[in-house]
Order: structure tokens, then sequence, then C-alpha cells
């Protein structure tokens, strides 16, 4: 099973591809929370909509191991 971040944007901003590997992402989501912090941003996490019983009911048994923040 694959993962992946999809990254809706406020408003559009020319010559961003907004193309992007989630598996890379997802592996590197614990740096990058670091470094969303360190500069004040929120992290991607933050913008997560789905609740542990919706991403369970998803997933089934591939969601054992996810760490799905509290809504």
């Amino acid at each position: 099973m694959g993962a992946a971040y999809y990254i809706a944007l406020e408003k559009t901003i020319p010559n961003l591809d907004t193309i992007i590997d989630g598996k890379m992402l997802s592996k590197a989501e614990k740096h990058l929370a670091a470094a969303a912090k360190r500069l004040g941003f929120r992290p991607l996490m933050d913008f997560f909509s789905t609740s542990a019983d919706e991403a369970s009911d998803l997933l089934g048994d591939d969601v054992a191991g996810i760490d799905i923040p509290a809504a």
C-alpha cells in the first residue's frame, strides 16, 4: 500500500509543480515536521483531515503502525 499527501493550494502559484511523491514525503514526515517547527510553519500533519476511525475503515489492517494525530 502506498502513502500520499494531497496538497490543495489556497491560490495558484506560477510554475509550481504540485505532483509530489507521497512515499518520499511520508518517509520524511518527522524531519519535515521538525523543520516546520523550527521555521514557525504548521507541519503537514496539521492538515490531516481523517480521524483514526476513518483511517482504520479505509485502510483496514494496513493502519497498524501509522501514527494518526488526534483531531
